[in-house]
C-alpha cells in the first residue's frame, strides 16, 4: 500500500479558513431583528426574541454601541457583552 504525504501547507490553510470567525463591521436594527453587518460584505439578521437585554433597549440606547475587534458588541447602557459566536448562535467548546 502507497501513502502519500500530506501537503501541510494545504492543510493549514483549509483549518485556518473553516475556524476563521466572520468580523462585525456595524449593526443596525429593523423591527424585531438586528442586521449584522460583516466584514466581507455579508449581513446576517439576528433575532432580538433571542437577546432579551439588547430588545429592551430603546433606540437611542441601540445606537450607542461599541464593536470591539470585530468580536465584541456592547452597549453602553447595558452590563451585557456579546460574542460574534453568541450572536451567530455557534457553541464555544
Amino acid at each position: 500500500m502507497q501513502v502519500k504525504k500530506l501537503n501541510r501547507s494545504i492543510y493549514r490553510r483549509s483549518v485556518s479558513k473553516s475556524n476563521s470567525v466572520p468580523k462585525m463591521k456595524s449593526i443596525e436594527f429593523v423591527k424585531d431583528n438586528m442586521k449584522l453587518f460583516l466584514a466581507g460584505g455579508r449581513v446576517l439578521l439576528v433575532p432580538l426574541v433571542k437577546f432579551p437585554d439588547i430588545r429592551v433597549l430603546n433606540s437611542t440606547q441601540r445606537k450607542k454601541y461599541h464593536i470591539a475587534g470585530g468580536f465584541s458588541l456592547d452597549f453602553e447602557d447595558s452590563d451585557e457583552v456579546y460574542h460574534i459566536n453568541e450572536l451567530l448562535g455557534i457553541e464555544n467548546n
